[in-house]
């Protein structure tokens, strides 16, 4: 998707948003007692299908689906994340920043502006709700409460091969590419949030992609959602 095209789709979410909060106006009550939606949030491997898995959990429950590209727009463009972040008001925003001082009060958040912004971005979708995130450390930062946190795997041969058949590449290059692309979410987890990201500790479901069909893990996934949090996912 181009950028104008992730720009159309979270203009779309965020008037999406907008009536909804019209709609439950008059049953909103004041922090700390709203209600908070419920979210799928994805880490993966690369060449372990998170992606694809995350897009069709989406589909089945037809939710708004967020990939590294989207979240990385509206992270990075001002008025992208001002359009997203004014969609809640100020007593929200100061409850995203207690709760990020929290979580990372015993463990090291990156104070980078990026980062916050970031943050403060992957916490305004999913206090909407209804949302399927894939990457950029969901797992690690929302609220396990109402966050569905799944991680895709697979053994690196399985993958490199999946890469190459993709792409177009010889296995030399697809396996370069799995090892750096693997090697980035290493670091990106460890600088920004300093966790492993392949630590279970930090997941509610992991799937090993090499035994289970994608479609088979898609359902799996939005069996928990619903046995969890119930059949619908309600907004703030």
């Amino acid at each position: 998707m181009n950028p104008q095209g992730i720009e159309e789709y979270v203009d779309r979410q965020v008037r999406t948003w907008e009536e909804q909060n019209r709609v439950t106006e008059r049953d909103r009550v004041p922090l700390p007692g709203h209600a908070w939606g419920q979210v799928i949030a994805m880490s993966r491997e690369h060449g372990a299908l998170g992606a694809r898995i995350a897009r069709r959990v989406s589909q089945k429950l037809e939710f708004a689906y967020y990939d590294r590209e989207i979240v990385e727009l509206i992270a990075s463009t001002a008025h992208v994340r001002k359009a997203v972040v004014d969609s809640v008001d100020e007593r929200v925003l100061d409850w995203f920043s207690e709760w990020m001082s929290d979580v990372f009060g015993g463990r090291r958040l990156s104070g980078n502006d990026y980062v916050r912004h970031l943050s403060t971005v992957l916490m305004t979708i999913a206090y909407h709700g209804r949302a399927v995130i894939v990457g950029r450390g969901a797992c690690f930062l929302l609220n396990p409460a109402t966050t569905l946190r799944v991680r895709a795997y697979a053994p690196i041969n399985v993958r490199v091969a999946r890469v190459a058949e993709s792409r177009g590449l010889s296995m030399e290059a697809a396996r370069a590419e799995v090892l750096e692309h693997d090697a980035g979410r290493i670091d990106f987890g460890r600088r920004h949030f300093d966790i492993e990201t392949s630590d279970p500790r930090w997941y509610d479901l992991m799937f090993d992609t090499s035994t289970l069909p994608a479609e088979t893990c898609a359902g799996i996934i939005e069996m928990a959602f619903k046995a969890r949090f119930g059949q619908h996912s309600p907004g703030p």
